[in-house]
């Protein structure tokens, strides 16, 4: 498919005449990249339309807990940044190239400029662009649901295993065989494959040592790390349960390896 017939099929551009298209194609120029290489980021003003020649680009937009997260991949033929031609609202999501890249690119200015010559072409450029507000907001709405649906029924999944933790704890003749059946629960609600269980040192309130309560997914391969753990005291602030003991909350770690 040739750059005139693709820029035809966005519909911010389908009833444009031919001349009007060759002009579209005259104010308009190409663009290299690298590959990983930022195209625009995520709050930046805008101010391109941008059409794959070649290569391929992630969609990436920012979370607070997550870093920037891939949305989705584009690659030759398709388009991204046309909402930039018609509105001032900055970029909702960063665009980066995953390899290098030929973009066919049409800037906002020269694109109003074009507009102001042909006049007729407003309420199409309009209409186009609802259409693509429209498509928006049904997958926004989409997304809204399925996260409501999943949350639904993570809070079921919750709800159950703490029911049957209760139920099975008031049966436990002690309290390790009522953690024993919390630790197994916990595990098997988030998909951990170890759970464990410290004490602390009823002396100074400042050590934990390990309790033959545990939780494996795969004993055999985590017996050294069992038996190392059951090894070990931790003093306040050393090590991932000293490190809970001193400051009360739960602590994430991405990779053990730099701990």
């Amino acid at each position: 498919m040739s750059i005139k017939s693709r820029l035809a099929s966005i519909p911010l551009f389908d009833q444009f005449s031919e001349d009007e298209m060759e002009r579209l194609m005259e104010i308009s120029r190409t663009e290299s990249f690298d590959a990983n290489c930022t195209v625009f980021s995520e709050g930046d003003p805008p101010d391109k339309l941008y059409l794959i020649l070649t290569g391929k680009v992630a969609i990436l937009k920012e979370q607070e807990a997550r870093g920037k997260v891939a949305l989705g991949t584009l690659g030759k033929g398709d388009f991204f940044g046309e909402m930039a031609l018609v509105e001032q609202s900055p970029r909702s999501a960063s665009v980066s190239t995953l390899e290098p890249c030929e973009f066919f690119v049409l800037g906002r200015d020269a694109f109003m400029a074009l507009l102001s010559q042909s006049p007729r072409l407003v309420p199409a450029v309009l209409a186009g662009m609802v259409s693509k507000l429209d498509n928006i907001n049904e997958q926004f709405l989409s997304e809204v649901l399925e996260k409501q649906k999943l949350y639904v029924q993570m809070e079921r999944e919750r709800q159950r295993s703490l029911a049957q933790i209760a139920a099975i704890s008031n049966e436990a003749n002690t309290i390790e065989e009522a953690m024993q059946v919390a630790v197994k629960e916990v595990c098997a609600y988030t998909g951990w494959p170890v759970g464990h269980v410290y004490e602390v040192s009823g002396d100074s309130q400042e050590d934990m040592f390990s309790l033959s309560v545990w939780s494996l997914k795969d004993p055999e391969r985590l017996e050294p790390f069992q038996k190392l753990s059951e090894m070990t005291r931790f003093s306040s602030g050393v090590g991932l349960p000293g490190r809970v003991l001193a400051n009360g909350k739960s602590v994430w770690i991405e990779d053990f390896l730099h701990e």
